[in-house]
């Protein structure tokens, strides 16, 4: 082969190559999406709220964290801390956006209902925050949703049915509440692919064993504890897999089950403050030793008095 020949075929080469690397975030930023930004940017304050949101000094890729565009420029995240009483709507005219964390903001009102309507979101966390009144049954359509936060705020009524249909669900926080009613299995029994459920902390009753427990479910962290729920421990199965189970501070009652000292993942396990009765399991495992002993454990028939509870609550 001559010099021609091979000097063209290492020019075409290095054209293929170049055309395959990313472009960089000022050329990939799609036009649509930074509209977008900046309509939520004014909608907030403008410039004064976001001072780095100027197409002029950053390309709005790197507006939402270092990056947040895929190759074709479009946003896919945004991590963001404001100050506001609830997110515009803007939001949904980011039609590629699959990551949306806005915590630790001051964030007040209500949770938005178009956020059912951004249908793309993988991750939706606005933990940390004041948002208030329900959860809202929109965002049942989340179906691409692997991770949902919305604990630390001040949410009430109940848990919305519709939150079964997040089937890809494999975290979701919602301590630190004020919610209520039950668990119905309707709603988390299908929740198959769930390893953390926090539910601690809010005004929740009933009997969630059927939705919630389970020996083939893939539970590894469970969190359950000061809520009113009220139901028997003796016949329930838990997850093998469970590493961390926290009943505490409930009315649950009759005794631990056997098979507690065999879950071999088990590293934390608290029932205390309940209505709980009968021998500890021990096991080979040496799991439940004294770290792990429930208050009450022998006294189902007397549940704790309104004065240690206040003082429980208060701890």
């Amino acid at each position: 082969m001559n010099t021609n020949h091979s000097s063209i075929i290492i020019i075409f080469t290095v054209l293929i190559s170049s055309a395959l690397l990313p472009l960089p975030a000022s050329a990939r930023c799609n036009k649509d999406d930074e509209k977008a930004l900046i309509k939520f940017r004014d909608a907030l304050g403008g410039l004064s709220t976001f001072p780095t949101w100027d197409p002029k000094l950053i390309p709005c890729c790197e507006w939402g964290g270092q990056d947040s565009c895929d190759n074709g420029g479009r946003v896919t995240s945004l991590d963001i801390s404001l100050s506001a009483k609830v997110p515009p709507k803007e939001l949904t005219k980011l039609r590629r956006l699959r990551f949306l964390t806005v915590k630790f903001a001051n964030l007040s009102g209500p949770v938005p209902d178009f956020l059912g309507e951004m249908t793309n979101l993988e991750s939706l966390d606005l933990s940390f925050n004041s948002l208030s009144g329900s959860i809202p049954p929109s965002l049942g359509a989340l179906t691409k949703l692997g991770g949902l936060r919305l604990d630390r705020n001040r949410l009430t009524g109940p848990i919305p049915d519709s939150l079964g249909r997040l089937t890809q669900l494999t975290f979701l926080y919602l301590s630190h509440n004020m919610l209520t009613g039950e668990v119905p299995p309707t709603t988390f029994g299908g929740l198959i692919m769930i390893s953390t459920m926090d539910l601690s902390r809010n005004r929740l009753v009933g009997d969630p064993s059927k939705a919630l427990f389970g020996e083939s479910r893939p539970t590894f962290t469970l969190l359950l504890s000061r809520n009113l729920f009220e139901f028997d421990l003796t016949k329930v199965g838990l997850p093998q897999s469970v590493s961390t189970l926290d009943l505490s501070h409930n009315m649950i009652y009759g005794g631990i089950p056997e098979g507690v000292a065999g879950l071999k993942q088990l590293q934390a396990f608290n029932v205390s403050y309940n209505r709980l009765c009968g021998e500890i399991p021990t096991g080979d495992q040496g799991m439940l030793d004294s770290t792990y002993t429930p208050k009450w454990i022998q006294a189902c028939a007397t549940p704790p008095s309104q004065s240690d509870i206040h003082r429980i609550n208060d701890e």
